[in-house]
């Protein structure tokens, strides 16, 4: 069983509208965990919303299985055990135990009532509990009902075989000295304290820091954490105290700091839902993105500040993120460059500067890609329920735009099946005869399916301007969408359209593929 040392990140815990555990954020945000360099995954602790599931085993048990999935089983997990009977906390331990042989464990004091003898409180369960799985022990003052452990306390719990390390504010510079004298291969030391990471990591000595570990909480958004925990390992003493300023100078911006109580889920939250928002829009105005204890509104001010923080981080590369083609597929940028590396008419365009996207689109996941080189539009068909028309279009359409195919032929439907027939090309428009309308070249498209799970083109980006956000943004200013600029710009349109009208079929067909095939329904 893997030992829990590095950056343990105590997960976040999304709900849906029935306050369950909200599966599908749960898988991103472990991936997005992943990503961001956790060495362990910590399940509802106290960021994590373990107050309130305490006693809610089957929830327990349903995000337990979901991350152990997503992970592979490759990751450590380990799981917060919190209440306020000792018995209780014993039958979970035992269930979950069985169940999950590879699973760590963390119990701590009541949370509820200050309890006069909390050593032998720990050690009832510590010498009940029948399982082999690691045990590890919660100290916070705070969290848990002014109940502490004192050195001398934790010197006497070391004696159980079970009991595998401890986590701790080191707020107390001569406590956490003193634990520090316990830590070896078979116990390890954990902080919880961000701000006090570095001054943590530079009290243990050098050879004794790859038993230990730190609890960032902010990395459910960022990769600082594993960066600095690197820094410590390597002795690299300037770049640990820069990023120790650079984590607190994220939790001044990113956490709600008008809150007393939830001040980081409520601020990380909101961060991580608007970093994905693309993934699931609707998600980033629910409210009942806390626990009942927790639950409160952000200001628009704070939303406003995370937001412009978020794209700061991305920028500077604190923070690694996903993307997806489709639900099921969620890759890291490097993933997708290895996808795609093969694709000989990328080769050309030097390295990859940046990714904007994905794109709201209700049939295909689009990317809008900045090469060295060029800008390329990436699409992909993603929506399930348009996979009875797996073709390209725009391999069918583009000759019609440029008259190399004539909807008059007489061989019209062997030259479409022909065009049909091939799922790997592309289609390029030249110069002495461009399309009627302004288009883009399609780079390349692939129907294969071989590469990715699903049917993509490659074209390169038209410059402009939606005329959406042109309508809105007169619509705020309250401008006349009578001026000379909009009816020009809607005798245009009107004269595009005329252009493309004039494509005709001498009969109607549901699907584009069947061009050319005489159709026996009178239309």
């Amino acid at each position: 069983m893997t030992k829990i040392r590095g950056v343990i990140v105590p997960s976040l815990t999304f709900f849906n509208k029935d306050l369950e555990v909200n599966t599908e954020l749960h898988s991103l945000l472990t991936r997005h965990l992943l990503v961001n360099g956790a060495d362990s995954i910590y399940l509802f602790g106290t960021k994590g919303a373990g107050f309130y599931f305490s006693d809610k085993l089957k929830e327990k048990i349903k995000l337990i299985n979901l991350t152990l999935e997503v992970t592979g089983k490759k990751t450590p997990l380990i799981v917060g055990i919190f209440g306020n009977n000792k018995d209780r906390i014993i039958d979970q331990l035992e269930d979950l135990g069985k169940k999950f042989g590879s699973l760590n464990f963390i119990i701590a004091p009541p949370y509820l009532e200050k309890i006069e003898d909390v050593n032998s409180y720990l050690e009832y369960i510590l010498g009940t509990v029948n399982i082999d799985n690691h045990i590890y022990i919660h100290n916070n003052r705070e969290k848990f009902a002014g109940n502490e452990i004192n050195p001398s306390s934790a010197k006497e719990l070391v004696g159980y075989d079970n009991f595998s390390g401890f986590i701790d504010s080191c707020d107390n510079i001569n406590y956490c000295k003193s634990y520090i004298e316990l830590i070896n291969e078979d116990f390890s030391l954990l902080c919880e304290n961000e701000e006090n990471f570095q001054k943590f990591l530079q009290l243990v000595p050098l050879d004794l820091r790859k038993y230990v570990g730190i609890v960032p909480c902010v990395s459910n958004l960022v990769n600082l954490s594993s960066k600095l925990y690197f820094c410590a390992i390597e002795e690299k003493i300037l770049d640990l105290h820069q990023l120790q300023e650079q984590i607190n100078h994220i939790r001044n911006n990113i956490y709600d700091i008008k809150a007393q109580d939830g001040k980081e889920q409520r601020g990380l939250k909101y961060a991580f839902l608007y970093l994905y928002k693309s993934f699931s829009p609707n998600l980033i105005e629910d409210l009942n993105i806390l626990s009942p204890s927790l639950k409160g509104n952000l200001d628009e001010i704070t939303k406003e500040r995370i937001e412009a923080y978020v794209n700061y981080l991305i920028n500077q590369k604190h923070i690694y993120k996903l993307f997806s083609l489709g639900k099921d597929n969620i890759y890291q940028l490097k993933d997708m460059i290895n996808i795609f590396s093969n694709v000989e008419v990328l080769l050309s365009q030097g390295t990859i500067k940046k990714v904007i996207g994905p794109f709201d689109a209700d049939i295909n996941t689009i990317y809008r890609v900045n090469f060295e080189k060029s800008q390329l539009i990436f699409k992909f068909r993603t929506l399930k329920s348009f996979q009875y028309e797996n073709i390209v279009k725009e391999k069918l359409l583009f000759p019609f735009l440029d008259g190399s195919l004539n909807s008059d032929s007489f061989d019209l439907r062997k030259k479409i099946k022909k065009i049909v027939s091939i799922r790997k090309g592309d289609y390029q428009f030249s110069s002495e005869n461009p399309p009627i309308i302004p288009v883009a070249n399609l780079v390349y498209f692939d129907e294969t399916k071989e590469v990715i799970p699903h049917i993509f083109t490659i074209q390169e980006y038209v410059h402009g301007k939606s005329l959406k956000d042109l309508f809105n943004q007169y619509s705020k200013e309250d401008l006349s969408f009578s001026k000379s600029k909009f009816l020009t710009l809607f005798n245009n349109i009107g004269e595009l359209l005329g252009k493309l009208h004039k494509i005709s079929f001498d009969s109607f067909q549901e699907h584009i593929y069947n061009i050319g095939k005489k159709s026996e329904i009178n239309w």
